[in-house]
C-alpha cells in the first residue's frame, strides 16, 4: 500500500520510549532513526555504538537493535557474545516505509522485512529494573 503511514520507527521508538524509566539513556545500534526520536523523548541515545568490539565492553544499561544490526555480519556476531549478558525487555514493529527497504534492500527481501522490530535490550543493572511491555500491533 503506497498510502500507508510512514511514521514506524517514530512508533517504534515512542513505545519504547514510553516503557523506559524516566530519563534512561539508550545505545542504539544502526538505527539513526530511532536514536534522534528516542533522543527527542527524554532518553539521551546519541552515544552510537559504530563498532561491533563496543558491544564487547558494554554496561550496565539499555540498547536498541533493529535489522541492520541483526543483518550485519560483525554486530550480529557481537549480539550473540553477549547474549548471555542481554535481556530481551521489550520491542515494536518498525513497519519501515518502501522507500526505506527499497534503498537498502532487493524487492525479493521487502516483503519478510515489513515485520521487522526494534528491539529494546537491557544489560547490567538494567536487566533488573522491571519487564516491560511494549509488544503492539501495528497502527494502520
Amino acid at each position: 500500500d503506497p498510502w500507508r503511514r510512514t511514521d514506524g520507527v517514530r512508533a517504534a521508538a515512542r513505545a519504547l520510549a514510553a516503557a523506559l524509566p524516566s530519563g534512561s539513556a539508550v545505545r542504539v545500534v544502526g538505527e539513526p532513526a530511532a536514536a534522534y526520536y528516542l533522543h527527542r523523548a527524554g532518553h539521551p541515545s546519541f552515544g552510537d555504538i559504530v563498532r561491533p568490539s563496543q558491544l564487547d565492553t558494554l554496561g550496565p544499561g539499555y540498547l536498541v537493535v533493529g535489522v541492520y544490526a541483526r543483518r550485519t555480519t560483525a554486530f550480529r556476531e557481537a549480539l550473540e557474545r553477549r547474549a548471555a549478558g542481554l535481556e530481551r525487555v521489550g520491542a515494536a514493529p518498525m513497519m519501515p516505509s518502501d522507500l526505506r527497504l527499497l534503498d537498502d534492500f532487493t524487492p525479493a527481501e521487502k516483503d519478510a522485512l515489513m515485520q521487522e522490530k526494534l528491539e529494546l535490550l537491557a544489560s547490567g543493572e538494567g536487566r533488573y529494573w522491571r519487564r516491560i511491555s511494549t509488544e503492539q500491533e501495528p497502527t494502520r
